[in-house]
Order: C-alpha cells, then structure tokens, then sequence
C-alpha cells in the first residue's frame, strides 16, 4: 500500500507541475487518530503519509469536535491549515450545515465589529 500511496503522490505533484494546475487530493487518517478521543488531527495521522508530506505544498485537515464531545456546539468545524508553503498555519473556524453538506466561514470579530459599525451609520444617517 506504501509504494502505491507514495508513486500516486508524486505523479500527481509531477502532473500539477507539468501542468501548472492545482491539484487535490484527499487522504484517509490511520487509525491511531480514532484513538486520541476527540483531540485535533496532525499531518503525521494521514495514512501512509511519508510522501504525502513531502510532496504535498498545502495540507488541510477537517476536525469536528462535536463528533468526539456532545457538548460541544453542534456545527462547528476547525479547518487546520497544517502546512502551507505559500503563508500562514492554523484553524479556520468553519460552520457546517449537515442539512446540506455545507462549510461556509465564520465571521471574524473584526468583521461583527465592522458590520455593527457600519449598521450604526445607516441608522445615523437615516435620522439625520
């Protein structure tokens, strides 16, 4: 299984080369991740993944913590950024409608605080 993971993984880094098209692949956690009882999954968790690694310029992982702890919120889902060889790293807090297999982003602080902000304004100058 190791060679087959590892010669797909560099022809397809070869194909999106050649021809400087994104490629995505999706992988498949071992079984040690089930094992952590919830915690974040790592790069080092993706099955066969020596190549993956090394051949992969971004790696993002998909983690829902109400899936391991009921008392979690319903719906939110951490997309980590674990390696990126063009910028940053880390979690994107992500809201997920199971309804309709959904991922859309959640607004940042910032944005409430500019939204807020900027519905303040409408208002001022509605009575102005």
């Amino acid at each position: 299984m190791y060679e087959g993971v590892t010669h797909n993984s560099s022809a397809m880094k070869s194909m999106a080369q050649s021809l400087d098209i994104p490629v995505l692949l999706v992988a498949q956690l071992n079984r040690d991740a089930a094992k952590k009882g919830g915690a974040r999954p790592t790069m080092a968790e993706i099955r066969d993944s020596g190549h993956v690694e090394q051949d992969a310029d971004k790696i993002f992982l998909l983690h829902r913590p109400d899936y391991y702890n009921p008392d979690e919120k319903p719906g939110g889902v951490e997309l980590i950024i674990e390696k990126n060889r063009e910028g940053h790293l880390g979690p994107i807090a992500l809201a997920y409608d199971k309804m309709s297999q959904r991922l859309e982003e959640l607004p940042t602080i910032e944005d409430q605080v500019r939204e807020i902000s900027e519905q303040n304004k409408r208002i001022w100058n509605d009575f102005s």
